[in-house]
């Protein structure tokens, strides 16, 4: 998708108010904000670029489609990751029923060396936890840690409350972290790195 870049005033809620008048250059300029956004998360949650693209058309099609129901006083990036995380819910299961599911490429065994570089590390973490972790439970520590979003936003955004979220979140870390201790021995319950720069089930 190729839009222009936002400008500095406009904000999300006065971006959603102008696309519901019909000013399709303000929709150009959500879908430039969150499109890279969106496509990391998708990538994570697919075994193909291709089929990570196809979701995050589904996704702005779907917020063009639902203008009339945002409402531009809530946070816009929680509702989009909402969408993001119900077509990548729904693509799965349509890959499953086709038997043509992808398995991730998880680690192979081996305890990483001293010289894994700080990247290499991050991706081994995020396919640890796409492996162990139930879907939600994942979408919660992307959120968090990839997308920086707090306790509230991502509660909105999978749909539970702030509570459930909080117990979502800590639960997953500890599976994370013993998961990665019977791997390599070298994880310590802290938090997940950041998501790498570059992306090449219920705990």
């Amino acid at each position: 998708m190729n839009g222009q870049a936002p400008r500095e005033s406009d904000d999300d809620a006065d971006l959603i108010r102008r696309s519901r008048a019909g000013d399709a250059g303000a929709f150009e300029r959500v879908v430039w904000r969150y499109e890279g956004r969106l496509l990391r998360y998708l990538r994570q949650r697919t075994a193909r670029r291709h089929d990570a693209e196809d979701l995050l058309q589904e996704v702005f099609v779907k917020a063009w489609q639902s203008l009339a129901r945002i409402d531009p006083a809530r946070p816009l990036a929680p509702w989009l990751f909402a969408v993001a995380r119900n077509a990548a819910i729904s693509h799965g299961r349509q890959v499953r029923r086709r038997r043509m599911a992808e398995l991730p490429d998880l680690a192979d065994g081996r305890t990483p060396g001293p010289t894994l570089d700080q990247q290499e590390q991050s991706a081994r973490i995020w396919d640890l936890a796409r492996s162990a972790l139930a879907e939600r439970s994942f979408s919660a520590l992307w959120l968090m840690y990839a997308e920086d979003m707090n306790v509230h936003e991502i509660a909105g955004a999978l749909g539970v409350s702030s509570g459930h979220a909080k117990v979502l979140l800590h639960r997953a870390r500890r599976r994370l972290a013993q998961v990665f201790a019977q791997s390599s021995g070298q994880w310590h319950e802290a938090a997940p790195a950041p998501a790498p720069a570059v992306a090449s089930g219920e705990v």
